[in-house]
């Protein structure tokens, strides 16, 4: 057998992260932390910025129940009775008063504030809007609140409101 790691470093160095790939996706079911890690990886919640690059390479997970609903955020000068909702194109409300249904997506809940079309969809209206962002895997909940506004064309700024993690 040809010893590939004298004569190839990267293809150790390759294998290395394949493995370590391999064995973060084999423990996602079993070991708690790890499943609570890529769940909070999701919501943008990570310990600290090596927590989260260190999963970077590893492939977003689809069997997380995510979920998000969001509701226009008012000033206290505007009474809620006064606002006439305005339809989006798919007949839903941009500003509704309340929470809206929780809605089902997959992978990166977050997203639906940061892709595009999440980006022209609220953002058009200029007004704030909360999102509050949902993982469920097993008996292990994430749970985010975040508050979103546009400060200026094209400029948004996201700020988390809250952040659970809980073991139910």
């Amino acid at each position: 057998m040809k010893r590939y790691w004298r004569e190839d470093p990267v293809f150790v160095l390759v294998m290395a992260g394949v493995l370590t790939v391999t064995a973060w996706l084999l423990a996602t079911p079993v070991v708690g932390w790890v499943s609570m890690a890529t769940m909070r990886r999701f919501h943008l919640h990570s310990e600290n910025y090596v927590t989260w690059a260190a999963q970077f390479p590893i492939p977003a997970m689809y069997n997380f129940a995510n979920r998000f609903r969001y509701r226009r955020v008012y000033g206290d000068d505007v009474p809620i009775e006064s606002i006439v909702p305005v339809f989006d194109l798919e007949g839903q409300s941009v500003n509704p008063p309340e929470m809206t249904p929780w809605r089902y997506l997959n992978h990166f809940p977050t997203r639906v504030m940061t892709f595009a079309d999440g980006r022209y969809r609220y953002g058009r209206t200029g007004w704030p809007y909360e999102f509050e962002i949902e993982s469920r895997y097993g008996d292990q909940l994430v749970r985010s609140l975040f508050r979103w506004r546009r400060t200026e064309e094209g400029v948004y700024v996201i700020t988390r409101r809250r952040g659970d993690a809980t073991d139910e």
